[in-house]
């Protein structure tokens, strides 16, 4: 969604309030006095209230915008602006942007959208067809540290990349390969996880992929040792002495 859909979408606090209103029908809520979770909703009050004890709470209550005095299209818009763009926003960009009078406002904000972000990993599993691959990513060091040479260098993050994959939509072909003239797409990116490792081992490695990749999936790797039981662990195992998607591709094509 670019910023004129969202503006169409969430072009006022009312919008974004009957947006929420209607992700939190479809919640299971609690309440915290009786336990019940029955409850009406007070229109004129714009709050739900509990069948049982008559207890009232607000839309954002048991959200990450519960306690926060900022419009809820503010919580909308920050949202965008932090997950529609590849690159990285400070703080005091994101205080600009939204025009928020307090810089620790717009820091304590910007924390509890990617403490979320990271909590929902968690939730999810990536399932049909993923591609998983080893990448290194520079890191910043002292400039009077003594760095090793190679993989264990300390300028040097190891990473597990795991890249959930689709066939494209036939806009998201035409799109490729008018930008790439001769190429064709054969897959593309659906969701992707990506975990800071100590080591490449397989122990490692196979941690990594158990915890993100759903143990019904296909997994494409190269033919490093560290994938050896891969087939045991998921229902289908390819291995590959040159990946065939290109995860590397992917994710330097999807990140900053």
């Amino acid at each position: 969604m670019n910023i004129i859909e969202f503006s169409d979408k969430y072009k006022d606090e009312a919008a974004c309030v009957a947006d929420l209103k209607q992700r939190r029908d479809l919640q299971v809520k609690e309440c915290p006095h009786c336990g019940c979770t029955e409850f009406y909703w007070k229109g004129d009050k714009a709050m739900y209230e509990c069948k049982k004890c008559h207890y009232r709470m607000s839309l954002k209550k048991g959200t990450i915008m519960e306690n926060s005095n900022l419009p809820i299209r503010t919580w909308y818009l920050a949202i965008h602006l932090m997950t529609a763009t590849k690159q990285s926003m400070s703080a005091c960009e994101l205080q600009r942007q939204l025009g928020i009078k307090s810089y620790e406002t717009a820091h304590d904000l910007m924390h509890k959208l990617r403490d979320a972000m990271g909590q929902r990993e968690g939730l999810y599993k990536l399932d049909d067809e993923v591609e998983l691959d080893e990448m290194f990513f520079d890191v910043a060091v002292s400039a009077d540290e003594e760095l090793k040479r190679g993989a264990g260098s300390q300028a040097k993050a190891k990473v597990v990349v795991m890249a959930g994959v689709r066939t494209p939509t036939e806009d998201e072909r035409r799109l490729y390969e008018s930008k790439n003239r001769g190429s064709k797409v054969l897959k593309a990116m659906n969701y992707i996880k990506m975990k800071v490792v100590s080591g490449l081992h397989a122990e490692e490695v196979e941690n990594c992929a158990a915890e993100g990749i759903s143990h019904n999936a296909c997994v494409v790797t190269d033919a490093h040792v560290s994938h050896s039981q891969f087939a045991k662990m998921f229902a289908r195992h390819e291995a590959y002495s040159e990946s065939r998607y290109g995860v590397h591709a992917i994710v330097t094509s999807k990140l900053p």
